[in-house]
């Protein structure tokens, strides 16, 4: 049988079409959201809302044992306490400046910023 040019155009294009890379990239060979995912069957409203009250519960429980873990560790270090209460510094007059003076002569006789020694 006699093939003509244009047999052979409309192979070549076929061929193409069948391996081209875009076709392994198109949306219509994979899903278009990520979101669209098997999921479990949703539950009836009140196990819902129990199951989401009980997450909350838990998250809470999660979150005030790690404030106790962190308060509680030897090695903490104490809250500072400021120097004066309110906005002004009674000493300098300064508004707005720190609560504790940052850069002090310590008990033990030394220079220390943040209960840092910085006179080494």
């Amino acid at each position: 049988m006699f093939r003509t040019r244009s047999y052979y155009y409309c192979l070549r294009q076929f061929i193409a079409r069948q391996h081209s890379p875009l076709r392994f990239y198109s949306s219509s060979s994979q899903s278009s959201s990520p979101f669209l995912t098997p999921k479990p069957p949703p539950l009836p409203p009140k196990e819902q809302k129990e199951w989401e009250e009980s997450m909350r519960r838990r998250q809470l429980s999660e979150a005030s044992t790690l404030d106790d873990d962190l308060n509680s560790h030897p090695d903490a270090r104490k809250p500072v306490t400021p120097d004066f209460e309110g906005d002004t510094n009674p000493v300098t007059g300064e508004i707005g400046g720190p609560k504790k003076e940052p850069l002090a002569w310590g008990a033990n006789g030394e220079w220390t910023f943040g209960g840092r020694a910085t006179d080494f």
